[in-house]
């Protein structure tokens, strides 16, 4: 300890060096830097440093739906034309309800040439058919493309079927059975008609509206209607265009592209023929056929 007197000595002695708490307490410290195992070997020590591979694993996430949001309906998105002019109708419904009506409700009858027309119908010859706005004018020639019943196991490869009622003479073309498949399926339905069907088809319609006939541009006595189920129009299209071409002498190519390109059509039967159901089509439209000889070119 330093003297609280004045110093007595020159230098002075050192202060005395007292003792560490440890030593006064009597515990002694130590540390240990080596570690080993009870075998005596020296045990590593884990990198504890952020490094990738020592990062979480994590396993692959579960896909999570997107939630859409609820579709607004067109009176919804467009108010101002739901409660517009009520006196206005098209295809028998008022025009307050055209808005809101179901593609299942509509017919969507499209003219292609004078006297033939494509529609979408869901039935057959024992249902009511669309009908034209001239109640004096009804159809001579019926094509039904239909679904098979579940209980018709004749059909599992598609059949057609003629018949004759009341002035009308009718074709029934049943599907095959696979086609119901996709009544539940959001895909595109696509080309539903076999060969067959479409040969069939072909002729029906030409001895029906041959092309010396079908191309008058006043021609109105002879009116066939082809009809199809709701999202099939590719059949539809396929069998009017197969006609057309055999008829024409035209490709089916040329026929579909006059369809899309006239403005007056309506859209749901256009751009719905590929590549394939193209060439088919084509194929069935060039065949031999015993109406070949007495068809003649239908300007298109």
């Amino acid at each position: 300890m330093y003297p609280a007197s004045p110093l007595l000595s020159f230098p002075p002695p050192a202060p005395a060096t007292g003792r560490t708490l440890a030593e006064r307490a009597g515990i002694t410290l130590t540390v240990k830097t080596t570690f080993t195992t009870s075998e005596g070997k020296r045990a590593s020590v884990k990198n504890v440093q952020p490094h990738r591979n020592h990062l979480p694993r994590r396993r692959n996430p579960k896909r999570m739906r997107s939630i859409q949001p609820t579709p607004l309906s067109l009176a919804e998105r467009y108010p101002e034309f739901a409660v517009q002019v009520q006196v206005i109708s098209q295809g028998g419904y008022p025009a307050e309800q055209i808005l809101e009506r179901k593609p299942e409700e509509t017919h969507d009858l499209q003219e292609l040439i004078p006297g033939l027309y494509l529609a979408f119908f869901d039935g057959d010859s024992s249902g009511e058919q669309p009908k034209l706005d001239d109640p004096n004018k009804p159809w001579t020639h019926i094509v039904n493309i239909v679904y098979p019943s579940e209980s018709a196991e004749e059909s599992l490869k598609g059949s057609s079927e003629q018949s004759y009622k009341d002035g009308v003479q009718y074709l029934r073309l049943t599907l095959p059975t696979s086609t119901r498949a996709q009544l539940q399926s959001s895909a595109r339905t696509g080309l539903g008609l076999t060969d067959a069907h479409l040969r069939t088809v072909r002729d029906f319609i030409a001895q029906a509206l041959p092309s010396h006939i079908a191309a008058l541009p006043d021609q109105r006595d002879i009116r066939v209607l082809v009809t199809a189920p709701h999202g099939r129009p590719t059949d539809a299209m396929c069998a009017a265009s197969c006609y057309l071409s055999f008829a024409s002498g035209r490709d089916v190519v040329e026929v579909l592209r006059f369809v899309d390109e006239e403005e007056d059509f309506l859209s749901v039967w256009k751009g719905e023929v590929s590549e394939n159901e193209c060439e088919r089509t084509q194929k069935i439209a060039k065949a031999w056929s015993w109406l070949s000889q007495i068809a003649r070119p239908l300007g298109v």
